[in-house]
């Protein structure tokens, strides 16, 4: 990152009992990914700097 960067690191917990949860993790990646492409506003951000752990 460039002295002007900033780093955010968020905690998301979900709860979803009626599906497996790699298919879960797969859904949750995807809808993260597409807020991130269409709506950070005036936030410049990296979609492909999301990561699941």
């Amino acid at each position: 990152p460039d002295n002007n960067s900033l780093t955010a690191h968020i905690w998301l917990v979900f709860k979803n009992s009626r599906s497996s949860k790699e298919t879960a993790r797969q859904r949750i990646e995807s809808i993260l990914r597409q807020m991130l492409t269409s709506h950070s506003g005036s936030l410049p951000t990296d979609p492909d700097s999301l990561k699941l752990m």
